[in-house]
């Protein structure tokens, strides 16, 4: 992986659940660590393909390995946020993360 592809600054976040005083449960996010990474938008073919599999895809966002990143979780971007639709381990060598997700609106 190369450092200088890692030029945006994300946010990782993860559902969190509270106990709300009335009794109910509040739901949240928790911001766990912000991390280098890289977000290209799908084009083409690459959505194309991409859609085949998972069919919101519209961003791959590309970082170092962190353990914990599953498909529940988001990426906070400025004021974007994506949401982790596939999480990738490239060649199972826990270097680094391909996620394919999809932007909220």
């Amino acid at each position: 992986m190369q450092a200088g592809k890692l030029r945006h600054r994300v946010s990782l976040q993860q559902p969190v659940q509270a106990q709300a005083a009335d009794g109910g449960v509040t739901n949240s996010w928790l911001t766990v660590i912000s991390v280098p990474a890289s977000i290209e938008p799908l084009n083409g073919r690459e959505l194309w393909n991409a859609q085949q599999v998972q069919p919101d895809v519209t961003h791959r966002v590309t970082l170092r390995y962190h353990p914990n990143v599953s498909p529940r979780w988001r990426f906070l971007f400025g004021y974007r946020t994506f949401n982790v639709l596939t999480v990738l381990n490239t060649d199972e060598r826990n270097r680094e993360l391909i996620c394919m997700c999809m932007e909220a609106v």
